[in-house]
């Protein structure tokens, strides 16, 4: 047939020119294996590097596929690719087998390639490949399983320019510039003033090659912003919350400064203050003359 299988058939021979009409019976296994095998991903490995995977990751994880093929396999390889470098990992001390037969007499190979194979930053493409005594020649991306995945444990860089923290702007607005960077892929930016969240998605980030330029409006009272940038593999940066002042007006600049009110109230206070003391010793000496 045109399926792969593996069949039980019995054969009779029958010789009806015997006088004694004896029959003899012979029972014959043999397998059609015309495709080679088929590659299946556990769950948490189909997760991350299946066709539907996440993709990214910051964690490293066990590797585990599954090949089954009608025969026995005569040959099998595993070679992982780190950014285009090829290496080929040694059986029993970069990966296991567990080799078994279903019910219905089919091989199965259950490769697991621990986590520690995959601790370097970078894009990893593992490839299977097996020969079966049919010959077929089988490997996973032929097969549609393609096992591909990154590392990536970086976090996100984060530069605001246009504010200090602490600053004072005389001004009815202000324009802001957030230079947000990632050594892969960017997943969303939350920017957070005077409490209110705005969330920026990937791909608004990265139509403006993660540099986004923001407007703060004047405003008679003391501002905050503060920014937080998530990757695709999950890391996350922040930017500490910043205090600024944005506003024309002098008196609200002068008022809202308690450093300088201070300052100002103190100077007049140690004036006031010398000024009595004066007065008093004046007061003290004309006494003293009388």
């Amino acid at each position: 047939t045109d399926t792969e299988s593996r069949y039980r058939s019995s054969i009779w021979g029958i010789y009806a020119k015997s006088s004694a009409r004896n029959t003899s019976h012979e029972e014959i296994q043999f397998s059609v294996n015309r495709f080679g095998s088929v590659y299946t991903l556990d769950a948490r490995t189909e997760l991350l590097a299946g066709a539907g995977g996440v993709y990214y990751t910051n964690t490293e994880q066990d590797i585990v596929v599954t090949e089954t093929n009608v025969d026995t396999l005569e040959f099998l390889e595993i070679s992982c690719s780190r950014n285009g470098k090829l290496l080929t990992l040694r059986q029993d001390e970069d990966y296991e087998v567990q080799a078994s037969d279903t019910d219905a007499g089919w091989k199965q190979y259950v490769y697991r390639i621990p986590g520690r194979n995959f601790t370097e930053e970078g894009t990893y493409v593992l490839m299977i490949y097996s020969e079966d005594r049919a010959e077929n020649a089988s490997d996973n991306q032929t097969k549609g399983k393609k096992i591909e995945f990154v590392m990536d444990r970086t976090a996100p860089s984060i530069l605001l320019s246009g504010l200090e923290d602490g600053g004072q702007y005389r001004e009815n607005s202000r324009e802001i510039t957030l230079d947000i960077q990632d050594n892969v892929q960017i997943s969303e930016v939350a920017v957070k003033i005077n409490g209110t969240v705005s969330v920026y998605s990937a791909s608004e980030v990265q139509n403006q090659d993660g540099r986004m330029t923001l407007t703060a409006e004047g405003a008679n009272q003391w501002q905050t912003i503060s920014v937080t940038a998530l990757d695709a593999a999950g890391n996350q940066s922040e930017l500490e919350e910043i205090k600024f002042l944005l506003t024309p007006d002098l008196l609200v600049q002068f008022f809202m400064d308690r450093s300088l009110f201070l300052r100002i109230w103190t100077g007049v206070l140690l004036v006031w203050a010398g000024a009595w003391a004066l007065f008093l010793r004046q007061k003290r000496l004309l006494l003293f003359k009388r």
